[in-house]
């Protein structure tokens, strides 16, 4: 099967990375056609040769097509309004890069992974982002996609809703609390019945 024609080995390179995409799209998973090909072409890798050239070419098409459709979505519009809020953006933007910093290197030291790995998957979305990242700076795409942002991705969809819940149930019980301490303070002599203390 290594033997095929070179413009056969691009034909079945694209069909499987486009059944990836259409697979993990109908599944429903986040970034769905950046993750579907890229583990549909990594199965593919163990049994069949990369065609001549994917490594550069590719490589620089797909940094094209992703910076273009970032800068298309940018207007005057959007960058007048977010001129007030520059400084604000930034201080985040150097307290976020801080954190992510930290905790690349101590992935770096503790979990022993590369440290430009460590950092591009430290850095809060932008996966698409991350994956060109990750070829300039040497780093282990795979490593950053599929097992960094991939795991951040999962944690959030399942510890996100069930923490939010909890805090949201904690702030309106205390609510609640603080309110009938404040009438307790207000009728000394009333009774929990009459001032409707919250049961826990």
């Amino acid at each position: 099967m290594s033997k095929l024609p070179l413009i056969l080995l691009w034909i079945v390179w694209a069909a499987v990375a486009v059944g990836g995409g259409l697979f993990f799209h109908a599944l429903g998973l986040p970034v769905s056609w950046l993750l579907g090909p890229m583990v549909a072409c990594m199965l593919l890798r163990a049994i069949l040769p990369a065609p001549a050239g994917l490594d550069r070419g590719g490589t620089r098409l797909g940094q094209w097509i992703i910076g273009t459709m970032m800068g298309a979505s940018f207007s005057f519009a959007s960058i007048r309004a977010g001129v007030p809020y520059i400084p604000i953006l930034l201080g985040l933007v150097v307290f976020t890069s801080i954190l992510c910093l930290l905790n690349g290197w101590l992935l770096h030291r503790l979990a022993g992974v590369d440290a430009n790995t460590g950092f591009l998957g430290s850095l809060p979305g932008a996966a698409v982002s991350s994956v060109a990242l990750a070829e300039n700076l040497k780093a282990d795409p795979f490593m950053v996609v599929i097992v960094m942002h991939t795991v951040r991705w999962l944690l959030v969809l399942f510890l996100g809703p069930a923490i939010a819940i909890a805090v949201a149930t904690w702030v309106q019980r205390s609510a609640r609390v603080a309110g009938a301490n404040k009438r307790c303070a207000a009728y000394p002599s009333g009774t929990a019945q009459d001032i409707d203390l919250p049961t826990p």
